[in-house]
Order: structure tokens, then sequence, then C-alpha cells
């Protein structure tokens, strides 16, 4: 008997079904925005009110937000994440903003760095920089290392090129100095071109002096060896003793005793430590005894004889005296 098929079901609505070519496209850059993949930065530091950092603190803010896409109309959650770093005196300045004491006098992220800056940044910040510029120098560190706070510095100095190209050459290393001083940079003014000549020039200077002091030299190996690469066992002439006799001067651990001293021990039982009777080693307290052929018996001398103390003496010879003196009397 055959069955009847029934009504086939109803197809399931598309919801993409009657999209413009515009939703479409809006729909494509929405899924690609949120599967791209945005580079991952370090989080800024925290800022606790030092004002000589306020400036990198920002610039690092900055450099955060565009590695997270933030736009320039997502004021709430760059001011946001900016009091959330604020430590220390900053912190404690943007309390009462948080407690409601005190209205925020900013709605734009523009206008709460500006606001920073009224209260955290240097308040003289170009004397401030010419007078530390002077006071840094090279010191020991990379030319790249030195150049770069010289002109995080100097950009605040307001020096002009050829004060700051003084400033520059004063704080190199000895080397660079002397180099300079043998006529290389006939052709060099500005600060940029002195920093890139004196780094090329620092590193041929490593170089060199890696070169003059030369790699050091191994130990090579010169153990012989057989004609197919494999080692040659070097022959022992001189005799090692026999193994009886290297046990019998081996020590004891523990004990600091040779074998033979171990041996007679053990057959006297004495105490392996204090060469002592009656107790073993692990129970001794005693201070231990090293010597060959030790042993702590007493040693008597039959000549002295043990003799009472004087008074004890006396004492008796009166006692004697008395018993004596009784037995002489007689009845008349």
């Amino acid at each position: 008997m055959s069955t009847i098929p029934g009504p086939a079901p109803a197809p399931t609505p598309n919801p993409r079904v009657g999209l413009r070519g515009d939703q479409l496209a809006e729909l494509v850059a929405q899924i690609a925005t949120r599967t791209e993949q945005r580079p991952r930065v370090q989080q800024p530091s925290h800022f606790e009110g030092e004002r000589t950092k306020l400036r990198i603190f920002l610039v690092q803010l900055g450099i955060y937000f565009d590695a997270l896409g933030w736009n320039e109309d997502q004021h709430h959650k760059k001011i946001t994440y900016a009091k959330s770093l604020l430590r220390g005196a900053a912190g404690q300045w943007l309390v009462p903003y948080v407690d409601g004491r005190r209205k925020e006098d900013w709605e734009t992220y523009g206008q709460s760095v500006e606001t920073l800056k009224l209260h955290f940044r240097d308040v003289d910040a170009k004397e401030t920089a010419r007078n530390k510029i002077t006071g840094i120098s090279q010191s020991g560190r990379t030319m790249t290392e030195y150049a770069n706070e010289f002109r995080m510095i100097a950009a605040e100095t307001e020096y002009d090129e050829g004060t700051l190209t003084r400033l520059l050459l004063g704080g190199m290393s000895k080397k660079l100095q002397d180099a300079w001083e043998a006529g290389e940079t006939d052709n060099l003014n500005t600060t940029l071109a002195i920093t890139r000549w004196a780094i090329a020039k620092e590193n041929k200077h490593s170089m060199m002096d890696h070169i003059r002091k030369g790699r050091p030299t191994g130990k090579f190996d010169t153990t012989p060896r057989n004609v197919n690469g494999t080692f040659r066992p070097t022959p022992v002439s001189e005799s090692r003793g026999d193994s009886m006799e290297l046990d019998a001067t081996r020590r004891r651990p523990g004990f600091h005793i040779s074998a033979k001293e171990y041996q007679r021990r053990m057959r006297a039982n004495l105490c392996l430590k204090c060469v002592k009777l009656g107790h073993r080693a692990a129970a001794c307290r005693s201070q231990a005894n090293s010597k060959e052929g030790a042993t702590c018996e007493p040693k008597y001398d039959n000549k002295k004889q043990w003799r009472p103390p004087a008074r004890a003496r006396e004492i008796g010879v009166e006692k004697e005296e008395g018993e004596g003196s009784g037995n002489d009397e007689s009845p008349q």
C-alpha cells in the first residue's frame, strides 16, 4: 500500500533576502571591523602628578587610543580611561570631581587634557629644560640613548641650532669628541646630522675594539685517537698499589679513622667514636677520638696511695688516744 506524500515544508525565510546594496555593504563592513586584528600595544603607565612626566603620559595615551581605534567622538571612553590611571597627587586632585563636590569643567577629551596641563605642567618649562640640558652627558651610555634624551629636552629649550650643537658635542664621549676635533664632520651643521654621524662612528669603534681583543681561544682536545677516529686509551705505567693496601689507608667517613683502626675497635667492642666501652657510636655523646690505637681506660699509679685529708687524720688520732687512756685506768 503506497503512502501519499504530504505537502512540502515551507522554506525558511532568509533574513538577508531583500537587503539593498548599501545595507549589505554596511553589514559586511561591520563584520570586517569586528574581526579586524588590531595591534597590541602596552598600556600607559600611571601618572602620579610629576610635572616632568606629564608630556610622556599624554603621548602614551594618544598612542593607546589610536591602537584601540577610538575616534575623536569617543570622549567619554578616553576621559574615563585617563582618570583610571591617575595616582598620587593627580589622584588626590581628581577625588573632589569623582565625589561630586566639584563639577567637572570639561566635556571633551581635549578639554580634560588642557585641565591636566593647567594643574600639573611645569610652570616654566623652558627654563627647566635649559637647566637640565646643560647637565646631561653620555657617561657610559650609547649614543642612541644619549641623543634621545637630549632631543626630548631640547624641544622645550627654544635654543637655536648652533647652541644645541655645542651642547650635544659637550656631552659626547671622549672618543667621539676626539673624532670631531680631527675634522671628520666639517659638513655637519645640525644636531640630527651630528647624531647620525656619532652613532655610526660609535658602531665602528665597538667593532674595532672587538676585533682587537680577538676571540677567546678554546682548549683543544689532545687525547690520542685511532685511525678510525675513536679514542685511544693512554697506558698507565705507574703502579697504583694493591687494593687491600689502598683500603687500609682509606679513611672511614664520619669517624675519620682508617680501616685498620676501625677493625681494632670493632674486635675490642669499643665505641667507634670515643673508644669507650659500654655503648655504641650511635648513642655516643662524648668527643670524637680519631687517634690510632687510642684507649680511654683509666690509668692508676700504684706508687701513690690514697690518704685521707689532714683533718680526718687528726680526728682519727684523737679518737685512738681517748680509747687508750680509758683502758689504762685501774682501781687502786
